[in-house]
């Protein structure tokens, strides 16, 4: 695989990370307001959110540092397409969460 196959994979890779945690996060809400709402003593489900956040999180990272390196090492004029979509996924995902939107 050379470097636009792996570059072009690695962003779709992100972008699903990307769509991923903010259902987990919606789910978290979710159930936060649920828990507000109606409290029920009856069930008690086991909530993993936190730490698929996480998960989500170092892997978003971590292929984000692979990224960055193909991205260092290609010209600048045929991947600044690629630059800028990688650069919001980026501000999206650090800002995911917040009320603060980037588009």
């Amino acid at each position: 695989m050379d470097k636009y196959q792996k570059l072009i994979a690695q962003l779709s890779e992100l972008k699903k990370i990307l769509e991923d945690a903010k259902a987990t996060l919606q789910w978290r809400r979710l159930k936060a307001f649920e828990a507000n709402f109606n409290p029920s003593n009856k069930v008690f489900f086991m909530d993993d959110t936190s730490e698929q956040f996480e998960n989500q999180q170092a892997s978003f990272w971590l292929i984000s540092v692979n990224i960055d390196a193909i991205l260092q090492t290609a010209s600048a004029n045929k991947y600044s397409e690629y630059r800028k979509e990688f650069n919001k996924l980026r501000i999206q995902f650090y800002y995911l969460g917040s009320d603060v939107r980037v588009y």
